[in-house]
């Protein structure tokens, strides 16, 4: 049963007929149906950053790998920030790095290598001990083979990190990389300590230098769009039109519009939207990253799917997004944002029986580790012990920590 009524059929152009005019003389077979809506997957980045307890890096380079053989096009796979600040991060050399990683980046188009990128006797010891460490780890074979379009992005939060990104060898070609900054004052002042000005000068300074070294694609997160999760109270619209302006005239080559705190409704998601386009902000050029803190966050995408957005952030069994409340629900959980797509007519590109695999075993893999998450039925699923109110407030602080650091 389809929960969400379908949108309008976009009218048609002079192009898409002239495309189904040669589909006409193609057989069955080979015509490649495009996917209606982009779905960017975060889980191995910012589904897992909250996690206290470090978890291998086996485990998440074989994430990545499941999560590469569902048809997702792009994965969100690491941040390079300090490992004082989010231990659970600190691999990323590890992951980028690693085989699997660097055979799935081999194609997509454009992006600097690392020198030593071709000679894969040049990896350090540690980095064949993950390896080996990963094959015994890996339940299935998966073929890894790169495919067109397909990006890996990093999430940078200043010149150092890229600097540091662009100097490891041997790592993948960088296609993408993410910059973040916050609508509100409150929350830019705890999260990268200056105002949100001076965090818009920090976003555009990496992405020029970003695009002067060959990266072709920069993402920005703009934190808080509805309200800040430290004084509550509502951000006034036209601070998030600054923000989107400015990163778009930085260079920034997508918008992802993040509900920090999971506040939003799907009436204030459409009256955003729809405010940003009408002050010339192409809708093309959006995406949007919704928390499921109030069990509204299929709501929301829905929203912003009928304003005309058509890529969305998922994280497969709703992992991270969930700084405030052990137990809370996280990000959108990818599995139950693909299948109301696909119920509801819209492709996805994605296979749904094989993701809602990767979530099972994911779950799996992180049971005992501390960390709230959806289980795909909208329940919250904690993927630890019971705390004691002593421990959860410990724990709040910790996340809260974290959260300020690198999540949105």
């Amino acid at each position: 049963m389809r929960l969400y009524h379908e949108s309008k059929p976009e009218p048609e152009t002079g192009l898409r007929k002239e495309n189904e005019n040669e589909n006409e003389h193609k057989n069955e077979d080979e015509i490649e149906i495009e996917p209606q809506v982009h779905i960017v997957e975060v889980s191995p980045r910012d589904g897992l950053q909250n996690i206290p307890e470090f978890i291998p890096t086996e485990i998440k380079v074989a994430l990545i790998r499941r999560l590469a053989g569902t048809g997702l096009q792009t994965i969100e796979i690491a941040s390079v920030v300090s490992p004082k600040v989010v231990p659970q991060l600190a691999d990323w050399r590890a992951v980028l790095g690693h085989r699997v990683v660097r055979r799935l980046s081999q194609s997509g188009g454009g992006g600097p290598a690392s020198a030593s990128e071709s000679d894969s006797e040049s990896e350090s010891e540690s980095s064949q001990q993950s390896e080996s460490s990963f094959e015994s780890e890996t339940e299935f074979e998966l073929e890894l083979e790169p495919r067109e379009g397909f990006c890996l992005p990093i999430l940078l939060p200043n010149l150092k990190g890229l600097s540091l990104l662009l100097s490891h060898s041997p790592r993948p070609p960088i296609r993408s990389i993410c910059v973040f900054i916050s609508a509100t004052a409150p929350f830019s002042h705890r999260n990268i300590n200056c105002s949100v000005d001076d965090g818009l000068l920090r976003a555009r300074e990496v992405t020029v230098a970003a695009k002067k070294a060959g990266i072709p694609r920069v993402r920005g997160y703009i934190s808080c769009i509805f309200t800040d999760p430290i004084t509550r109270e509502p951000t006034d619209p036209s601070a998030v039109l600054h923000c989107t302006r400015f990163l778009l005239e930085s260079g920034a080559d997508e918008i992802a519009l993040s509900d920090t705190d999971g506040s939003g409704s799907p009436g204030l998601t459409s009256s955003l939207l729809r405010y940003l386009l009408e002050n010339g902000v192409p809708v093309d050029r959006l995406a949007c990253h919704f928390h499921d803190t109030r069990g509204r966050g299929l709501e929301n995408v829905w929203a912003a799917y009928e304003v005309g957005v058509r890529v969305f952030d998922g994280s497969v069994a709703g992992l991270g997004g969930c700084p405030f409340a052990p137990g809370a629900r996280g990000n959108v959980d990818t599995v139950s944002l693909v299948k109301m797509f696909e119920e509801n007519g819209v492709r996805t590109g994605v296979d749904l029986g094989l993701l809602d695999e990767v979530g099972k075993w994911v779950k799996g893999r992180l049971r005992g580790y501390r960390e709230c998450g959806r289980n795909g039925d909208g329940n919250g699923t904690k993927l630890g012990i019971g705390a004691g109110k002593d421990e959860r407030e410990e724990r709040r602080t910790l996340q809260l920590g974290l959260f300020t650091a690198t999540g949105y």
